[in-house]
């Protein structure tokens, strides 16, 4: 049920219990007493009411850190086989660059070797 919806049938109630107690004919202590009554029933049902929804959020705090850990986890995860991924292309540009370096002079050397004969 919507919150406004449980809350206008709480007023509601009460002020109908309350509004039946003051036209019956009954006594001033009777009516009082009924008054009194009614306000401890509506108060208790209050409280049960808040109960429910302080229990309601902790579900909800709860099932939120469980989905925050979870995806910082998977966060943490994804950096890292991004930083071991990264640190692997690194080498492998490297080695790539040296093997380069290395023909590059090799082609230089037998490029001045078949100049001086």
């Amino acid at each position: 049920m919507a919150k406004g919806a449980t809350k206008g049938l709480t007023v509601g109630a009460a002020l109908g219990a309350v509004a039946g107690l003051l036209f019956a004919p009954k006594s001033g202590k009777e009516t009082r007493e009924d008054i009194k009554v009614k306000a401890n029933e509506t108060r208790e049902d209050l409280m049960e009411m808040a109960n429910q929804k302080k229990e309601d959020l902790k579900a909800k705090i709860e099932q939120t850190k469980q989905v925050v850990q979870t995806t910082t986890e998977g966060l943490k995860k994804t950096a890292d086989d991004t930083k071991k991924n990264l640190q692997e292309t690194k080498e492998a540009a490297q080695e790539t660059k040296d093997a380069i370096d290395k023909t590059q002079n090799d082609l230089d050397e037998m490029n001045n070797d078949s100049k001086n004969k």
